[in-house]
């Protein structure tokens, strides 16, 4: 009788049904994160090209008002600069008061802040350095013109009170012409005329032609 062959079993046990399973199969992704990537770059430049347009537009609006102000300014510091140059109270030009309605520096704060109201942050600060040089252009024009009123006005004050001076002392009958009074009052009168020779307003010699032909005036009275 014929041995019948004995083989041992390597196989272990297993749950698998030898179907073929897609569990681990893998896909080249590569594809999709460049569109991915291509697609965000797309999305970036379109950001830059609006965030740069919108920027532009800020800037050209800004720097149109900011014009526009400063050409207002302009034409309201002219108006100011004629009307201040008359001012009745020339000291309340430049003086520390703003409140007051004679003020430089108070119209100067009213302009500023009615033409800067409505401007937007960047129009302001374009608007603001030239503002300021337009201020000190015309600023110095009112203090030239402020400073020849004044000269002129000391000046006609000092000849007034020069007539004044002959009127008053040279009555001999006026029981004011006392020589007492007449040398304070001459003395008064030479120190406001050696005080307009001090600051530039009146030359030496006009003011001593002044006093002089004066004292002859009196000295014909007495």
């Amino acid at each position: 009788m014929p041995k019948i062959p004995v083989y041992t079993s390597q196989a272990m046990p297993t749950t698998d049904t030898g179907m073929v399973t897609y569990s681990r199969a893998q896909m080249d992704s590569r594809p999709f994160i460049q569109a991915a990537l291509k697609e965000g770059e797309v999305a970036s430049t379109a950001a830059t090209l609006i965030s740069t347009y919108l920027d532009g537009r800020i800037k050209a609006e800004g720097d149109l008002s900011a014009n526009q102000a400063l050409m207002t300014a302009e034409s309201l510091l002219q108006g100011e600069v004629s009307a201040l140059s008359r001012a009745p109270d020339p000291g309340a030009v430049f003086g520390p008061d703003l409140t007051n309605e004679y003020s430089w520096n108070g119209k100067i704060r009213e302009i500023q802040s009615a033409l800067t109201e409505n401007l937007s942050p960047y129009a302001r600060k374009k608007f603001s350095p030239q503002f300021s040089a337009l201020t000190a252009q015309y600023g110095a024009q009112l203090r030239v013109k402020t400073d020849e009123r004044t000269d002129s006005m000391l000046v006609a004050n000092a000849d007034l009170a020069l007539q004044n001076f002959v009127l008053t002392y040279g009555n001999i009958n006026s029981e004011t012409a006392t020589k007492a009074n007449l040398d304070f009052a001459g003395q008064t009168l030479a120190g406001r005329l050696n005080g307009l020779v001090a600051t530039g307003r009146m030359t030496a010699d006009d003011a001593q032609v002044k006093l002089r032909g004066h004292s002859k005036t009196l000295q014909k009275h007495h």
